[in-house]
């Protein structure tokens, strides 16, 4: 149970690709210089495809190239592997419904998107990186470090993480098999189909199973002994259809599956005890994108997040059986004015129903709707200014304006720095709201809560020394 957050000032200084610093709190880390291929166009930072030497922002890519190079085993160890992106572990895989937090640059308030679509769920705010996608289906990673509630509204305080899937019509026919095996029984085995015509249909089908055994460890005698109830099984499956409409229009049709099964060992009854958990989500989305190699392009999307938790206990005070389902429909449109002048608009709406007589006196929801903008000025040659707004209507606490503003001087193709400012706010949820737990600790929501609000600072750069050698620094202060 969240209460309303305190303010809180911290001020970091992240090398992207040499040494990490956190100052004001307890971390310190030391990144060895890394090498990676760049692309040079990103997504999440301004919702279209922009030069990163163009894009006043923190943005770090994870490609599909890379990800096969260092043979990561999820999606959640590519993210590990990015300076200022932690992801907090709650225990043993499987021991506490994978809940993983992501934090970026030591904030937990991030935003999550697959293929720009919204997952973070309504009941608790957060996404975990548990539940992203599986490696075989993945293009790429984009990370945007900072507050982008200007453009994406709450849960972005942190940042945003956008994970965009491959399309079948774009890789043509492929099969990709893997299997491993590890101590304690463990299994993990994927496999990724894809194919294409020539009429421009693409699918891709992507199907996962994990699942491990008990596991040892050391007791305080020093005797390796089995912790019973701590093995898990998880399956999950992609399907992903897409066709070209004409010569540059596409739509898409995606459906998302995941069944986690386990154990959770560390439990109220004690040490090993028999309390397990089930979680199934199924997301499905239809999307349309028109004018896809044009500056005046745009989309629209309808989807539906469902996810069902089921904590299972022989104490009927920690049993819990409960939905979290989000419909929600965006559009979006650019608009290119002249060669220096653009803009990206848009509207989105969002509908959270959370069923949980466990926690709640019933079913609760909320809804939130919003407006959009951001224009893109090069007022003189190598800068550029950028300026976004955004207007969110939500159902309980009413209506909140986040405006940003960020100055970007390019060098050269290479090289650019950047100063940005933007409003952030946390919107409260339905936990927040709506929580009912009376007893000898009580612990109630507030439905009268209003969100919390902020802003932050930020100072960077970004230099491509090669093709292969990126190296980007950023200075940042949040309140």
């Amino acid at each position: 149970m969240k209460n309303v957050q305190s303010l809180r000032n911290a001020v970091m200084v992240s090398l992207l690709a040499g040494t990490t610093l956190v100052w004001g709190g307890t971390a310190f880390a030391q990144e060895d210089l890394q090498e990676f291929a760049l692309e040079d166009m990103v997504v999440t930072a301004s919702r279209v495809p922009t030069q990163k030497v163009d894009t006043p922002a923190d943005i770090s890519v994870i490609t599909k190239e890379e990800i096969a190079d260092q043979n990561y085993a999820s999606a959640s160890d590519a993210l590990r592997a990015i300076p200022g992106v932690n992801v907090l572990g709650s225990g043993a895989k499987g021991s506490s419904m994978g809940q993983d937090k992501i934090l970026l640059n030591g904030d937990e308030r991030v935003l999550v998107l697959v293929d720009g679509r919204r997952m973070n769920l309504g009941s608790s705010g957060n996404s975990s990186a548990d539940w992203l996608p599986p490696v075989n289906a993945i293009e790429r990673i984009e990370v945007l470090k900072g507050g982008g509630s200007a453009l994406y509204g709450t849960d972005a305080v942190g940042g945003v993480i956008n994970v965009i899937m491959k399309k079948g019509s774009e890789i043509g026919n492929h099969v990709t098999v893997k299997a491993a095996g590890g101590s304690w029984n463990a299994e993990q085995y994927a496999i990724s189909v894809s194919g294409s015509n020539d009429s421009g249909l693409g699918l891709i089908v992507s199907a996962t199973k994990e699942r491990r055994g008990e596991y040892k460890f050391k007791n305080a005698n020093g005797k390796s002994q089995m912790l019973k109830n701590s093995g898990y099984d998880d399956t999950g499956v992609i399907v992903k259809l897409d066709q070209k409409v004409g010569e540059d229009n596409r739509i898409g049709v995606n459906f998302e599956h995941i069944n986690a099964d386990g154990g959770s060992p560390f439990g109220y009854s004690g040490f090993g005890n028999t309390d397990s958990h089930k979680r199934i989500s199924n997301n499905v989305a239809l999307r349309y994108d028109w004018n896809e190699s044009s500056d005046e392009r745009g989309y629209v999307q309808v989807y539906k997040n469902y996810q069902h938790a089921h904590f299972r206990s022989p104490v009927a005070s920690r049993q819990s059986n409960f939905t979290d389902s989000t419909i929600g429909i965006e559009a979006q449109q650019n608009f290119k004015f002249s060669d220096t002048d653009e803009l990206t608009a848009g509207l989105e709406y969002y509908k959270t129903t959370v069923d949980n007589n466990a926690l709640y006196t019933g079913k609760r929801d909320i809804n939130n709707k919003a407006i959009f903008a951001e224009n893109r000025w090069e007022f003189a040659p190598t800068w550029q200014l950028n300026a976004g707004l955004r207007y969110d209507h939500h159902s309980k606490y009413g209506s909140e304006v986040t405006p940003k503003v960020a100055l970007n001087k390019k060098f050269d193709e290479n090289s650019n720095a950047y100063l940005s400012w933007g409003r952030v706010f946390n919107a409260p949820t339905t936990d927040d709201l709506f929580w009912y737990q009376p007893g000898m600790y009580p612990t109630y929501g507030d439905p009268n809560l209003k969100p919390e609000k902020g802003y932050v600072w930020t100072f960077g750069g970004n230099t491509k020394l090669n093709d292969k050698t990126d190296i980007s620094a950023s200075v940042f202060y949040s309140d």
